[in-house]
């Protein structure tokens, strides 16, 4: 997760962003949710940034054992890597 931050904080500046979580264990989440064991994470949606530009790069940089889905209101980012 310490890698995922770090990746995160550098295509968001990259992009004249700031890097705000908005969660983390913390919350009410689906039963299934990651987010209580510590393997998920929501970051701030900025209007007007190309956040789809934004999560693919993310994605691309942290490979296939993270899932980036960008939310209504939320980058959502887990760490769920899927058998091979």
């Amino acid at each position: 997760m310490h890698v995922m931050l770090l990746v995160v904080t550098d295509v968001y500046y990259d992009h004249g962003l700031s890097v705000v979580l908005t969660s983390g264990r913390d919350g009410v989440h689906k039963p299934d949710s990651l987010h209580p064991k510590g393997r998920a994470v929501d970051f701030r949606r900025y209007a007007g940034a190309d956040m789809d530009a934004i999560c693919h790069m993310i994605a691309s940089r942290l490979g296939p054992d993270f899932q980036v889905i960008l939310e209504p209101d939320h980058v959502h980012i887990e760490f769920d890597p899927r058998e091979k």
